[in-house]
């Protein structure tokens, strides 16, 4: 049966994102469902993004396979924030509660896991306008505006209000992470930085203006190359699919998830590698397709963007953006890296995977927190 989200119309330039005529309101009836590490910022700073990362993931992957259909959702590093149909409320809690748990008994990370009625987002002036941008192929994106994702984490997070809508940790087991995957090396830069911005502006022109400096003047719009991307070798590298679900280190499930995995990614790079095709893999354009379905620009009533630069492009958006901010028109965060991390979510390689693209070393968690700083 076809969701709410996917009976909405798309579109397939990125820049339409900001004509509010594309948004459709959320069903007053769905909840919105948010995760997020708690302590991330430490956990990254020990170098942990991976792990962090993984769960945002995660949190998606779960919620979607426990409800059976596609929801409107957004990566956000350190997390997820997902709209749910009523009739799979239940479900997707139990999901999310057990994947807390998952999160502390296989990484030893708290994650934590919410729910907040669209209607009490309603209540208190709110709205949940949601846009479907088809990046490619049969993959299509959330964008949000109206602050309701912005309020319902803000009622998650308070210490009066938060308990009533948090989902209390269960036992691992009743989340499903089939189609979770972390193959691909640390995309690095082919330009000079993996820069990870973050704009909250004060008007749509505003916003504009952003995206057409990133389109004039960074080259190919800052867009991260298929000759970028490579199918990890050492086996260090699947640890945390593995943890996730094949279960804690040192057991023969993990052992045997870490196997098959690094297995089945060497026949995935040696078809990479000579350009063939097996069942559903073509070497010739699986490259190009990962980089088709990645959300490196997307809209949550915050403009995000993971661009590749060389340094005087990077230094040139920071100080126009620093420009517009001391004129009172927007704030911003960016956080600059050597590479990028790739998380996916794959149930076949010839249309349905999806590739969550972050900056290493804290990415928009470190952006977030240079925005916060400045307590605007």
């Amino acid at each position: 049966m076809p969701s709410f989200f996917d009976s909405l119309p798309t579109f397939t330039e990125f820049d339409q994102v900001l004509d509010g005529t594309r948004y459709v309101e959320a069903p007053s009836d769905a909840w919105v469902a948010l995760t997020d590490v708690k302590g991330s910022t430490k956990a990254v700073e020990a170098g942990r993004y991976k792990d962090v990362n993984a769960l945002g993931v995660a949190s998606i992957l779960a919620a979607q396979n426990a409800a059976g259909v596609t929801m409107p959702y957004v990566f956000g590093g350190d997390g997820a924030s997902l709209v749910v149909p009523a009739e799979h409320r239940e479900r997707v809690a139990e999901a999310l509660a057990s994947l807390c748990g998952l999160a502390a008994s296989q990484l030893g990370l708290t994650l934590r896991a919410a729910m907040v009625p669209v209607a009490e987002l309603h209540r208190r002036g709110a709205k949940v306008e949601i846009a479907s941008y088809q990046a490619g192929g049969s993959i299509r994106f959330a964008m949000f505006r109206g602050g309701g994702l912005a309020l319902a984490e803000a009622l998650a997070k308070s210490a009066d209000e938060g308990p009533t809508y948090a989902l209390a940790p269960t036992a691992a087991g009743v989340a499903s992470l089939e189609g979770f995957e972390c193959r691909w090396n640390p995309i690095e830069t082919r330009r000079g930085t993996i820069a990870c911005v973050l704009v909250k502006a004060e008007s749509d022109a505003v916003y504009q203006q952003v995206l057409a400096f990133v389109a004039a003047r960074c080259a190919h719009g800052g867009s991260i190359g298929s000759d970028q991307l490579s199918l990890a070798r050492d086996a260090a590298a699947f640890r945390v699919e593995a943890a996730l679900r094949g279960g804690a280190e040192g057991t023969v499930g993990h052992a045997l998830h870490r196997l098959l995995a690094r297995a089945t990614t060497a026949l995935g790079r040696w078809l990479l590698e000579s350009g063939r095709t097996l069942t559903d893999f073509d070497g010739r354009t699986y490259r190009d397709d990962v980089l088709a379905r990645s959300d490196t620009r997307k809209f949550d009533d915050c403009l995000r963007l993971v661009l590749d630069l060389d340094e005087r492009e990077a230094d040139a958006l920071e100080a126009h953006l620093a420009e517009q901010e001391a004129a009172g028109r927007l704030t911003y965060g960016v956080h600059r890296a050597r590479s990028a991390l790739m998380t996916c979510v794959v149930r076949d390689h010839q249309d349905n995977h999806v590739h969550f693209i972050d900056g290493a070393d804290g990415g928009y968690t470190f952006a977030a927190r240079a925005m916060k700083a400045k307590g605007r």
